[in-house]
């Protein structure tokens, strides 16, 4: 199977590279393509925000903790990424999207917004599997008392790969789309491997705004965001994160009417023998 790993939080970020090493071996093929700089927020865009310049410009990029991995930084957004990948710019079309780990939950109405989750869409879309990856914090998700210092972002990659790995063993008659949010603690003290539904709303809540006048006499407002995961059942994805289990929801594209629900079925309940038993 031939991967491409991308993010929304830029080429630079700490845990694509431990999560593209984790993906890599076997008969795994990965590159990995994120954009220059942070989009958290861009969704599906395919253009940057704010740029007239429609230019996409690509440049090598080297870890230096896994100089074996082939990776690249692009000026675009996730989706455009995928898209790139899609047209063979990267290589070989690759079989599967795997997008993350964000750096945060992308959770119930949130996952509208989302970079990771777009990018994770474009490829469903596209017919290539999509699954989007994400590391929460608060809620219930943070680490235990037990846990080494985080983030933890091999436990992400740990269940990216397992959730890979599943999906392969079923190979399912459709492309998957999949959003997967990850406690920030080590696999051992997770509760859990949740099948649920996204949340109604979000976990995030404005609470009011620091309402000032930069010394430009412009009006600068700051919100204040209050991350608060009550009022929401242990059968959707913020539910279980409160309480320390790992969420895979699965999502549909439009059209594509429900999906084959003893598939999913298939898919979580492997994810569940392979972490407990692996």
């Amino acid at each position: 199977m031939r991967v491409l790993c991308t993010n929304d939080d830029g080429i630079w970020a700490p845990g694509i590279p431990v999560l593209a090493e984790r993906l890599l071996g076997g008969d795994t093929d990965v590159v990995v393509a994120a954009p220059e700089h942070d989009m958290s927020g861009s969704g599906t865009s395919i253009l940057v925000p704010g740029s007239t310049d429609r230019a996409i410009r690509i440049r090598p990029h080297v870890f230096e903790d896994h100089p074996e991995l082939t990776a690249m930084g692009v000026t675009g957004t996730p989706a455009m990424t995928v898209l790139l990948a899609h047209r063979g710019v990267f290589g070989d079309i690759p079989d599967a999207v795997v997008s993350g780990p964000n750096f945060g939950a992308n959770t119930g109405h949130d996952v509208h917004h989302s970079g990771t989750v777009g990018a994770a869409l474009t490829a469903a879309r596209l017919g290539m599997h999509g699954i989007a990856v994400s590391l929460a914090f608060g809620m219930g998700a943070q680490a235990t008392k037990t846990d080494p210092p985080g983030p933890h972002w091999e436990t992400a990659a740990y269940l990216a790969r397992t959730v890979l790995q599943a999906i392969a063993d079923v190979a399912p008659r459709r492309p998957v789309f999949l959003n997967v949010n990850v406690p920030d603690r080590a696999v051992a003290n997770l509760t859990g491997v949740r099948t649920v539904s996204l949340a109604e709303g979000s976990p995030y809540r404005i609470e009011g705004f620091d309402d000032s006048t930069d010394e430009d006499g412009v009006r600068v407002l700051r919100p204040t965001v209050v991350v608060d995961g009550d009022g929401h059942g242990s059968e959707t994805d913020i539910g279980a994160l409160r309480d320390g289990a790992a969420a895979i929801s699965w999502l549909t594209l439009p059209g594509d009417g429900e999906p084959e629900i003893s598939d999913l079925h298939e898919i979580v309940a492997d994810v569940g023998e392979l972490i407990t038993h692996g």
